[in-house]
């Protein structure tokens, strides 16, 4: 997280959220007893869904590996986090698979589907013409995040891409496999302005006699979020209260070599701290060492995180990156760690 004063202090702060965000994550990882074969990690299955304008959705599922979830398996299901994984413009699935496979290994259930356009997600229902991501246009990008019509969610008459993914993994969760509890979204490049976006319709749905049927998100990661593509752009959604005010939200960029950043992802992080409690940022931009003030930090919960990695790998590289210069999947599952616990 970066605060005032952020040339100055960004590289100690960020090393030290880095530190509080891995921590957290190898702590809710229980290594295999020594001596013992781990389970093998299961295969990615695939995910064929249907949208509400006829749209053939192709997703990759990856179920959440048992290793990662203790040494000796429990005597019934575990419902277990769920990620809805969005790739950049230009990817698929396929693009973001390394991301899946190291969060599938730390217990973490992944759904990353082909976006519409992209990899297997170009056909209509009944023909028609195909969509490609070459010449998608700002409709296309809406279409992806709506969640909306009617007051019944299971009947609403416009349902995206994300939405039809979100129904799989109800169904999936009414049968104990997934915790909605520790449902997250994580997008890549424009993937995160539709994980934001999603999360904004996902927020606006009405609660009814038997519960609530939105605010279901418990996170939002954004890896290199961009600001605009094509005439659809992220900024109106960063004033809905959801977004501005409520969620939790970790943001991962790139440095780059010289420490120039990405201008996309600073101008997000810096629009969104003005809502969040100040207390963070006067501490960390008036800390001296990676010690916190423990009174502030036990006082005002940590809402918003943004990381700047020694990399100049951006979008869908980004998010893949394991290694010196960062473990993206670290810090995603240390995120999840911090903000949504198990059985919390």
């Amino acid at each position: 997280m970066t605060g005032p004063n952020r040339d100055r202090h960004r590289t100690g702060t960020v090393v030290w959220w880095a530190c509080v965000l891995l921590a957290t994550a190898a702590g809710g990882s229980p290594s295999p007893v020594r001596g013992q074969t781990p389970p093998p990690v299961p295969a990615a299955e695939t995910v064929e869904l249907q949208t509400s304008d006829g749209v053939q959705l192709n997703a990759s599922y990856y179920p959440a590996a048992a290793a990662a979830q203790g040494a000796t398996p429990p005597a019934a299901p575990v419902a277990v986090p769920i990620v809805i994984l969005l790739h950049d413009l230009g990817g698929s699935s396929e693009s973001v698979a390394g991301l899946a496979l190291a969060l599938q290994k730390r217990g973490i259930a992944v759904v990353a589907p082909d976006l519409r356009g992209h990899g297997g997600s170009t056909e209509r229902v009944g023909g028609g013409a195909s969509l490609d991501a070459k010449t998608l246009k700002k409709p296309d990008f809406e279409a992806m995040i709506h969640s909306r019509g009617g007051r019944l969610r299971d009947q609403a008459a416009m349902r995206g891409d994300v939405e039809a993914i979100r129904g799989w993994i109800r169904d999936m969760a009414s049968r104990g496999v997934f915790d909605m509890k520790r449902l997250f979204l994580v997008g890549s490049g424009v993937g995160a302005a539709v994980a934001t976006g999603w999360t904004v319709e996902d927020a606006a749905w009405p609660d009814i006699a038997s519960g609530p049927q939105g605010r279901e998100v418990r996170g939002l990661v954004m890896i290199s979020p961009t600001w605009t593509t094509r005439g659809f752009s992220i900024s109106p959604t960063l004033s809905a209260d959801v977004v501005k005010r409520a969620i939790p939200i970790l943001v991962i960029a790139a440095g780059g070599e010289k420490g120039e950043g990405e201008k996309d992802a600073e101008r997000l992080f810096e629009q969104l701290k003005r809502a969040r409690p100040a207390e963070w940022y006067e501490q960390l931009s008036d800390q001296k060492s990676p010690t916190p003030n423990p009174k502030k930090a036990d006082d005002v919960p940590a809402t918003l995180f943004f990381l700047e990695l020694a990399t100049t790998a951006k979008g869908d590289s980004l998010a893949t990156l394991s290694g010196p210069s960062g473990d993206v999947a670290g810090l995603i599952a240390g995120f999840m760690a911090t903000v949504a616990p198990a059985g919390k």
